[in-house]
């Protein structure tokens, strides 16, 4: 089970530092898809291009450096990172002593959704639901 519990108002409140690292992410990976545009399938420069292969392979290489530090800053505050591509985070809480992930999606103001810890984020689904299920108890 992961160390760290999050009330919704703690998850919330990191947010808008879970959101501001991941606008460097995707920004950084504009700039990696930018640069293999410049590469053909064989890893040779298209004639359009007028940097060597190795040059462009190296910023791609600092380009993916930067973006692990990224995800790094994220899961140091206790959250996981559950996909890079579609910027999806996961917040390990206890609902009436079961483990759930309070579930956030880059663009998203606030946490508006939950999943249990086996079904991942397809299972996602509306907050609302299990603040139901605490009020009935």
């Amino acid at each position: 089970m992961p160390s760290k519990s999050f009330t919704l108002e703690e998850a919330n409140s990191l947010i808008p530092a879970i959101s501001g690292a991941f606008e460097k992410i995707i920004a950084l990976r504009v700039k990696m898809s930018l640069i293999r545009e410049a590469l053909d399938y064989t890893g040779q420069v298209k004639p359009e291009f007028q940097e060597p292969p190795e040059k462009l392979n190296e910023k791609m290489g600092v380009l993916a450096e930067e973006i692990k530090k990224h995800a790094s800053e994220i899961h140091s505050y206790g959250c996981f990172v559950k996909d890079l591509d579609h910027c999806l985070v996961d917040f390990f809480t206890v609902v009436d002593n079961k483990p759930l992930f309070l579930c956030w999606k880059y663009g998203e103001d606030k946490i508006t959704y939950w999943h249990d810890t086996q079904s991942g984020a397809r299972g996602r689904q509306p907050i609302s639901m299990i603040l139901q299920e605490v009020r009935r108890d």
